[in-house]
């Protein structure tokens, strides 16, 4: 507080200024105890103006508070305060004051005032001329709403956009009877938002400012100046925004996803209520580090993620870390930017703790994989006994089949055999006998032959004795020697085909057989090649003939070649058709030699 005896011819003496000023001594409440003689012809010569006039009362109730303030912080320092106030003579002046407090200690306070016109006379009348002369122009050229009101509500003058505003013409505007005045007479206010009913049950939302103007030395207002803007739009999209904001917020606090945004030294500028309650925070966690909120694996890892996500628009992934429990945690995680992913400033994510999730998948997995390895199991063990019916099955065909041979060779063969030693003593007792006992005989010879043709096709043969090559050697012979085609056989050495196992001898032998009857009974074939040899791990066993072919998909040769593959899958092997009418026949019968088959 300035303490020093000042004089005010003194203080006036001191003053470096050019220009006209006005001075003033006044109390906190504003109340003058002195003033010049400028200040006193502009602003208190008039009708009903007193030096005892609250120098507020000249001030506009816009400027009233600033300058209160004004006083007040001059009482606190040594140096003059400086502001610039306007005072109200009829035509506002903008004047630029310099405040100091003269008072003693325990006095009350008084402060003294010096202040000079921001603009000179000139310039204000200047002001005042161009203002008078255009003024309709000035208005109309705003681009707010501008209504001046008597304090009775009658409107004294409108512009057009004022007329737009309230979706009218100028002449209804002018003679509305019913127009609100728009503010309380005597009083300023400025950024008021109001709404405004206007036809068909339409409103507009005006953002005003209110200002009454008054008559030099009176006290009430004789107008009110409105100026109004139109802010529908504006707050319809506020009202918009309002609610994607309690959408958004509504869904953050119940999406199971904890999310966060953090700037770009990793200050946590949004958390979720999920965030919070699942690491036990509260919403102090905002401007803190996410660091300091989230433990250190986790957060280790996030910021990995953030800095990775400078050369990406997004990144997922599912992430694993040790908790402080000991307890592995999983969590499927996404960060993405906010805004302008090359600005960097804003980064957002989320995550999802889906441990329990993730481990029921993986046991899922487990209990899986042994599934296949049972159905594997079950499927190998389903294999080897059909195997084992299909070795059975065939082994005891095998076995009628030598039974009947040995029947039709030793029982029948020896009836008929024995026939035609009786016949053979037989006395000539009639004319005819010689005949009778050629013909006889000739029948017996034939029939005898048959069932030994017979019973050697049907009896297994002792391939220890002779082997395999033997075996198929002596059929072609006997094909050689009753069949209309020509017939080779090539085969690899002999010691390799009969180091294979005796069941896969039969087996190969028995193919042999099935399908040289099918050539006989229906091919029409002239030369038919049969091959057998070892190849790497496999014997092959090829038979190809000339004849007319026939289609694998429609023929009725299916019991002889479904024996021919049942007998090939036995030992894991695989059969190869190639015919077609017209085209002759290629079966190709490939066995490994290593087999999990019975009987090897």
């Amino acid at each position: 507080m300035n303490t020093n005896g000042l004089h005010i011819s003194e203080w006036v003496a001191a003053l470096d200024i050019k220009k006209p000023f006005y001075l003033a001594i006044m109390d906190g409440d504003g109340f003058l105890s002195f003033t010049n003689s400028r200040f006193y012809t502009q602003f208190l010569a008039a009708d009903g103006v007193s030096i005892h006039t609250s120098f507020f009362d000249l001030v506009p109730p816009s400027d009233q508070a600033p300058f209160k303030e004004i006083l007040a912080a001059s009482a606190l320092q040594e140096d003059p305060v400086t502001a610039e106030i306007r005072i109200n003579n009829g035509l506002c002046r903008w004047v630029k004051w310099e405040v100091s407090c003269i008072s003693r200690a325990g006095q009350r306070p008084k402060y003294l005032c010096m202040g000079y016109d921001i603009a000179d006379e000139v310039q204000i009348k200047r002001t005042e001329e161009i203002l008078g002369l255009n003024y309709q122009t000035i208005v109309e050229d705003m681009n707010v709403g501008i209504l001046l009101q008597d304090t009775e509500g009658k409107i004294i003058t409108a512009n057009q956009k004022a007329a737009e505003i309230f979706s009218t013409t100028l002449e209804e505007l002018y003679t509305a009877k019913d127009l609100p005045l728009l503010c309380k007479a005597g009083e300023e206010q400025t950024n008021m938002i109001i709404n405004v009913p206007l036809s068909r049950g339409r409103n507009r939302t005006l953002l005003c400012n209110w200002q009454p103007l008054f008559e030099n030395g009176k006290s009430s207002p004789y107008s009110i100046l409105s100026t109004f803007q139109d802010i529908s739009r504006e707050k319809e999209f506020e009202k918009e925004a309002q609610a994607r904001s309690l959408l958004f917020s509504t869904f953050m606090d119940h999406t199971p996803y904890f999310t966060w945004i953090v700037d770009k030294e990793e200050n946590l500028v949004f958390a979720n209520k999920a965030l919070v309650d699942y690491f036990q925070a509260d919403e102090s966690v905002f401007g803190k580090k996410l660091s300091e909120i989230i433990p250190g694996a986790i957060a280790g890892m996030i910021r990995e993620k953030h800095q990775a996500l400078r050369h990406s628009h997004q990144e997922r992934s599912i992430v694993k870390c040790q908790m402080a429990d000991g307890k592995e945690h999983v969590y499927q995680l996404i960060v993405f930017p906010v805004g302008d992913a090359s600005s960097g400033a804003l980064i957002g994510g989320e995550a999802l703790d889906i441990t329990e999730a993730y481990e029921a998948r993986q046991e899922e997995k487990k209990v899986s994989e042994r599934l296949r390895e049972v159905e594997a199991q079950l499927a190998e063990q389903r294999l080897r006994e059909q195997k084992g019916i299909a070795e059975a099955i065939i082994k005891a065909q095998e076995d009628e089949r030598t039974r009947i041979g040995h029947e039709l060779h030793d029982n029948i063969n020896q009836i008929l055999a024995s026939g035609q030693l009786y016949l053979g003593v037989l006395k000539q007792d009639i004319d005819n006998f010689r005949e009778i006992k050629d013909k006889t005989m000739e029948i017996l010879q034939l029939a005898i032959e048959e069932i030994r043709v017979l019973s050697k096709a049907m009896v297994l043969p002792d391939l220890k004795k002779g082997g395999l090559v033997a075996s198929i050697d002596d059929l072609v012979h006997d094909l050689r020697f009753g069949s209309p085609f020509k017939v080779g056989f090539h085969h690899s050495a002999t010691c390799d085909l009969e180091g294979i196992g005796q069941s896969k001898k039969v087996t190969l032998f028995r193919i042999v057989q099935e399908q040289t009857k099918n050539i006989l009974k229906y091919s029409k074939a002239k030369t038919v090649a049969i091959s057998l040899r070892i190849d790497n791990s496999w014997v092959r066993l090829e038979i190809i003939d000339d004849g007319v072919g026939f289609d694998p998909e429609n023929s009725s040769r299916g019991l002889g070649l479904s024996n021919i593959y049942e007998r090939t899958r036995l030992y894991d092997g695989r059969v190869e058709l190639d015919t077609a009418p017209g085209r002759g026949c290629r079966i190709v019968v490939s066995i490994p030699l290593a087999s999990e088959a019975l009987g090897v």
